[in-house]
């Protein structure tokens, strides 16, 4: 998994977060995970 798809170290969302709290409104993630698509096998997502 990529850096840009995790929660933990990801230096965008860690912004997004930080820029949120500053102007004081929520902030929402949405990730889009096609089961059968050509990318990655399960294996990939258990140390998620």
């Amino acid at each position: 998994m990529v850096r840009d798809q995790r929660v933990k170290d990801n230096w965008a969302l860690i912004h997004a977060v930080d820029q949120a709290n500053k102007a004081n409104v929520p902030i929402v993630v949405a990730f889009n995970l096609l089961i059968n698509s050509w990318g990655p096998k399960q294996g990939n997502w258990d140390s998620c």
